[in-house]
C-alpha cells in the first residue's frame, strides 16, 4: 500500500503546480481501469495464452515508444505554472527552427 502512495506522490511532482489536481484525476482513472482489466486478463489467459501475451506485450511496447517522445529534463527545474510550460515550449520551438539559407 505504501508503494502506491509513493507512485501517486511522484506522479504529482511531475506536473506543474496548477495542474496537479487534474493529473491526480487522470492517474486515478488509469489505475481504476487497470484494476478492472486485471481479473479480465486472467479469464482471457485461460481462453488464449498467446493472445493475452501479445496484447500485454504490445501495450508495454507502445508505452515504451511513448516514453521516447518525452523531453530530457535532467538538470532543469520543474515548472510551477502552465505559463512557464508555455514559455519553455515557445523557447524550444524558436531554438529548434533553422534560419540558415
Amino acid at each position: 500500500l505504501q508503494q502506491i502512495g509513493s507512485i501517486y506522490l511522484f506522479t504529482m511532482e511531475l506536473a506543474p503546480t496548477s495542474h496537479r489536481g487534474k493529473m491526480l484525476g487522470y492517474c486515478s482513472f488509469a489505475a481504476r481501469i487497470g484494476s478492472f482489466c486485471g481479473p479480465q486478463a486472467k479469464l482471457m489467459f485461460n481462453w488464449s495464452k498467446t493472445g493475452t501475451l501479445i496484447i500485454f506485450a504490445s501495450l508495454a511496447g507502445l508505452a515504451g515508444l511513448a516514453c521516447l517522445r518525452l523531453p530530457d529534463t535532467r538538470g532543469i527545474p520543474t515548472p510551477n505554472t502552465a505559463e512557464e510550460v508555455q514559455r519553455r515550449s515557445e523557447q524550444k520551438t524558436r531554438s529548434s527552427t533553422c534560419c540558415c539559407t
